[in-house]
């Protein structure tokens, strides 16, 4: 029997049927793809960037030998061009590449310049690495040296220095010390011995370029010399190096203690202030105001802290004592008082002080008005009855009227037991004259008794 085709599937009517045509030629296509992909295995290239590269002399005759590389390998980066059958190509990742720099023939100090050696976990006789780039290293091989610098030192290799840092000196003000951290007063410098053989000297360097009314503090750079003091590098506080010529250089083998010094400019001020007697002991009715005297220093200029200069405004001189003062005895020669944080710029310790007694007159009289103040309940005191040859000051107009019942003599006994009390101290007061003073000092003896 004979089949009959519907006329849609009849081979003529299909090619001029693009419902048929279209997806018949794209599976030809990707046969014929297929076939010759499979025949032939294209090759391709491919580069891998941001690589590391590993290095080391453990185990060398250069570890040994005590030798150590001071270039950083570790922070360079590098790229793998390969080429291969795509099919592997496209299945590579960074993690199958691990590249080295081989160092069984470094065998003194010196600076090497080594091949990058690359190698893949793929294998695939037909993958062949194209190129490395860069294709070689630098390495920097030496012996390690270290050495420090003491600011301690009298004549230090290692100074601190704030350049072009000024003050108002119109205004008192003068620069100070150069004041610097305990934990910055030694520095370490660790690298290669050809490098550590050049530095001679160290300082901790800024160009300030300012002017301060107060104590400063600044982060400074540290800058190494060689012994003509040329600059062989300098280090910010960030860590940043530069050379002599202030180039930007990625590394310079070297590790410091510290990059930078916490420098505290000190500030001083200087003010002229007036020296003052002081006194003790004056009567009542008498200021140290209203004392006339004369110093042969009348003045001095004082330097210390802005602070403690500005509430600074005259500096004393030792007390005197106001009974020691009598128309014989005038004169005193008293030390300056100077106050903590201060100094005295002139060479002047102590001044002369004379008082103007032209106004006073003396006389001696006998006190037989004793009285006792302070003695504890249930006790007594008895004491001689009187005082003689007691010296009092005052002026003219008083002392020519005084008379010994003017003035009495007051014995302080707080504190004291039963018994008998030699050389206890007496005052002279005056309830009718208070600007009157004892000269000299008194006692006289008191027994104390129960009542």
């Amino acid at each position: 029997m004979k089949i009959k085709w519907p006329q849609q599937l009849v081979l003529s009517n299909l090619l001029y049927n693009k419902k048929f045509t279209i997806p018949l030629s794209l599976i030809l296509a990707f046969s014929l793809w297929l076939g010759i992909a499979m025949i032939q295995k294209p090759i391709r290239e491919r580069t891998f960037t941001d690589l590391s590269a590993t290095v080391s002399l453990e185990g060398t005759f250069a570890e040994k030998s005590g030798l150590s590389i001071f270039t950083d390998v570790t922070s360079q980066k590098f790229s793998v061009t390969v080429s291969g059958p795509n099919a592997v190509v496209s299945e590579l990742s960074s993690d199958d590449f691990s590249l080295s720099i081989p160092t069984t023939n470094i065998n003194s100090a010196d600076e090497y310049t080594i091949d990058v050696v690359v190698n893949t976990s793929v294998s695939d006789a037909d993958l062949k690495i194209k190129s490395v780039y860069p294709p070689n290293v630098k390495l920097n091989v030496d012996f390690t040296s270290e050495v420090e610098f003491d600011f301690d030192d009298q004549d230090s290799d290692y100074t601190v220095v704030l350049n072009n840092i000024n003050v108002n000196e119109e205004e008192g003000f003068v620069l100070g010390n150069t004041v610097i951290p305990d934990s910055n007063k030694i520095i370490s410098v660790k690298g290669p011995s050809k490098v550590i053989n050049k530095i001679s000297s160290v300082s901790a360097y800024l160009d300030v370029n300012q002017t301060i009314s107060k104590a400063e503090t600044f982060d400074t750079d540290i800058l190494l010399y060689d012994s003509n003091k040329n600059v062989l590098y300098r280090f910010t506080p960030e860590g940043i190096v530069y050379d002599g010529n202030n180039n930007f250089i990625s590394n310079s083998y070297l590790t410091l203690s510290f990059t930078s010094v916490k420098a505290t400019q000190e500030i001083f001020k200087k003010k002229e202030v007036a020296i003052k007697p002081k006194f003790s002991n004056l009567p009542t009715g008498l200021s140290s105001n209203e004392v006339k005297y004369k110093l042969d220093n009348n003045v001095v200029t004082i330097l210390g802290a802005p602070e403690i200069v500005d509430n600074t405004n005259e500096i004393l001189l030792e007390t005197i004592n106001f009974r020691e003062l009598s128309l014989s005895n005038y004169k005193f020669k008293k030390s300056l008082i100077v106050p903590d944080g201060l100094t005295i710029l002139e060479d002047v310790k102590n001044a002369n002080v004379t008082i103007d007694v032209s106004q006073y007159a003396e006389t001696t009289i006998t006190i037989s008005d004793i009285r006792c103040t302070g003695l504890s309940d249930g006790l007594k005191a008895s004491t001689g009855k009187k005082i003689s040859n007691v010296k009092i000051c005052g002026p003219k107009d008083i002392i020519k009227k005084l008379k010994s019942g003017d003035v009495y003599a007051a014995i302080n006994l707080e504190g004291k037991t039963v018994g008998n009390h030699k050389n206890v101290e007496v005052i002279i007061k005056s309830e009718i004259y208070n600007t009157i003073w004892q000269i000299g000092s008194y006692t006289t003896t008191v027994t104390i008794s129960s009542k």
